[in-house]
């Protein structure tokens, strides 16, 4: 198996590198000799090397994805594990953690709890511990996780299963939350599953992950692909139907391709603790926020770092029974984004440490590059308006001192953006359209609702994603530029309730995306009308920002297409036990309200860990 996966590495890693290098030469080759006119200018050369490097990463991303897709059926083959694991075995006992700041307690306990029963009904629960590490600031909050704690653990009887810990000073945010667990629990467990706080796994795959870490003494950490799930706005459903649709891919491609070097989403994935503690300390970077203080992307940087400590970091694209949930709405998104943005282009001062593998630095790369995209596009499309603008400003001279029957007629930017439309859209289309096809003729098709269900699925989320483009890409370089600026993300606690937002929210958050793509259209319409036309498929999106966020947060929407059998997804279709469970759990214990008037059992946290 393991030479199988060895191969099919080798041929994706090829794979891609072809279709990202060559694919990226034609076009900017195509692209260069479409702008020369009599020359080559320096225009010509710097608007190039922008549409080079945004190309680039579009090329990479789609490879993958081709490569993920192509390679599949052996990877299935070769990757096949028997769902359930070891049986009891005190050896390899396993602490589940739950590091939380702020969050919804009943939402996190209700998936300790699902997980906790299903594990309970396996007959292996004597193997399992289960911590929720605190770092919630808000004295409500950590009232509130009592609260419900107290009820769960009398309605489990788990007093000896589950244990709550609260942090009075949250010290190197979520990275040594869990680092101070390492530190005085960490020698009791042989592996740790690290959750989110809106994430549940089942108890199949809980077990598959634990087997798989006992197996291969050399797994320091093994990944899954959560699903995507639970969301009712149409951002939210259009979000979770293109992940399941289109993600399993691309999780193929890069577990390919990064093989025993892959990467760690922060969550929903077993740790094999002795080699988490032995190379996972991580020291604050030199120097102030952004580029300094704690490293905030810190998954990227524990997966490199037990890569340079000879540990495997596994990625395990076809398991499943992992789940976590999506953003509802673009404004809660950009809020996540922005903070993940400042923690990937910290990086920077990263990629370059002494003793990392290559692919790891690959990885690391890959994460910077995919911030800086945005800019690099918004670069080429400004590059491109000033160069318009300078032409129409200055005299064309329609015949040259070389005899010609012909004018030298100026080319404006019409072709240019033709080229641009036409390489990106086949570039990002390809893939979706073969993955598409593959689900349409196959048997995951009745997970999406049969296959004339997840064809206008696609097609309608392929609409809306191309007009938020624009708008994700003005928020990326936005976020670029003020951490560039010196300025600081903070940890700001993830929203995540699942309502519709007022339009004057949405108008605040993106009003200024609307007073820009103005401004930008009334230049244009004045200096330049010959591009006008061409610049609408950018600018108007932009201009009608506002409608958009706040249409697409609107819950009454997405229930309507979910009504239509559209966006649907395996998760809801067919739902597994545990998402029914958890939700179940959550509705229990949302009302732990009883608890909050008795201070005095709630002031016992002391005795809520082991000694």
């Amino acid at each position: 198996m393991q030479k199988t996966l060895e191969r099919l590495g080798k041929v994706t890693r090829s794979l891609v590198m072809v279709l990202t290098l060559g694919g990226t030469a034609i076009a900017m080759f195509l692209f260069l000799n479409t702008l020369a006119r009599d020359k080559v200018d320096g225009w010509d050369i710097l608007l190039t090397l922008f549409f080079g490097l945004g190309f680039i990463w579009l090329a990479w991303s789609g490879a993958m994805a081709i490569a993920g897709l192509l390679l599949s059926p052996w990877v299935a083959r070769a990757t096949r594990i028997p769902l359930g694991g070891l049986s009891h075995d005190p050896a390899h006992r396993t602490v589940l953690t739950f590091p939380i700041y702020n969050e919804d307690p009943a939402r996190v306990f209700g998936n300790l709890a699902a997980m906790y029963r299903a594990l309970d009904e396996r007959g292996v629960l004597a193997d399992f511990d289960f911590f929720v590490l605190s770092d919630s600031t808000r004295p409500e909050r950590q009232v509130e996780e009592r609260a419900v704690l107290m009820k769960l653990i009398a309605g489990l009887q788990a007093q000896d299963r589950i244990f709550y810990r609260h942090r009075a000073q949250n010290i190197g945010k979520k990275a040594g939350n869990v680092g101070e667990f390492v530190q005085r629990w960490g020698g009791r467990y042989h592996g740790m599953v690290v959750m989110d706080a809106d994430s549940v796994m089942s108890a199949d795959t809980l077990l598959s992950l634990r087997a798989a870490l006992a197996a291969d003494p050399g797994a320091g950490l093994i990944q899954t692909v959560p699903v995507l799930f639970g969301r009712q706005t149409l951002f939210g459903r259009m979000v979770q139907f293109a992940s399941s649709l289109y993600g399993q891919g691309l999780a193929v491609g890069l577990a390919l391709a990064f093989g025993d070097r892959s990467s760690y989403w922060g969550h929903n994935a077993i740790i094999r603790v002795s080699a988490f503690a032995a190379c996972c300390g991580l020291p604050d970077l030199p120097g102030k926020p952004p580029f300094g203080g704690p490293i905030m992307s810190h998954d990227f940087v524990e997966a490199a770092f037990l890569a340079r400590g000879g540990w495997k970091v596994k990625l395990l694209p076809l398991l499943g029974g992992s789940y976590e949930e999506s953003p509802p709405n673009l404004i809660s998104y950009a809020k996540r984004d922005r903070r993940w943005c400042q923690g990937n282009l910290q990086h920077i001062r990263i990629i370059g440490a002494t003793g990392l593998p290559v692919m790891s630095r690959l990885m690391l790369g890959g994460g910077i590059m995919a911030y800086l995209a945005s800019p690099l596009w918004l670069l080429f499309l400004l590059t491109g308006l000033t160069r318009a603008l300078i032409d129409s400003l200055m005299p064309h001279q329609y015949f040259t001192n070389e005899r010609s029957l012909f004018p030298v007629w100026d080319i404006s930017m019409d072709r240019s953006a033709m080229v641009l439309a036409i390489a990106v859209l086949m570039l990002l289309m390809l893939p979706r359209l073969l993955i598409l096809l593959a689900t349409m003729m196959g048997p995951r098709a009745a997970g999406f609702g049969g296959a004339g269900r997840v064809m206008l699925s696609a097609l309608l989320e392929t609409l809306l994603s191309s007009l938020m483009a624009p708008v994700f890409m003005a928020l990326q370089s936005r976020a670029v530029a003020q951490i560039l600026m010196g300025r600081d993300s903070g940890w700001p606690a993830a929203d995540r309730d699942d309502g519709s937002i007022a339009f004057i929210e949405a108008a605040k958050f993106s009003g200024w995306v609307s007073a820009s793509a103005l401004a930008v259209m009334a230049l244009i319409s004045v200096q330049v009308p010959t591009i006008f036309a061409w610049s609408l498929p950018v600018l108007l999106p932009m201009l009608f920002s506002p409608l958009l966020v706040w249409l697409t947060a609107h819950a009454g929407l997405g229930q309507k297409l979910q009504h239509w059998g559209l966006f649907l997804t395996p998760a809801e279709v067919s739902p597994e036990l545990i998402l029914t469970e958890s939700a179940l759990a959550r509705e229990w214990l949302e009302s732990a309200t009883d608890l909050l008037d008795n201070p005095v059992t709630l002031a016992a946290s002391d005795l809520l860990v082991p000694a």
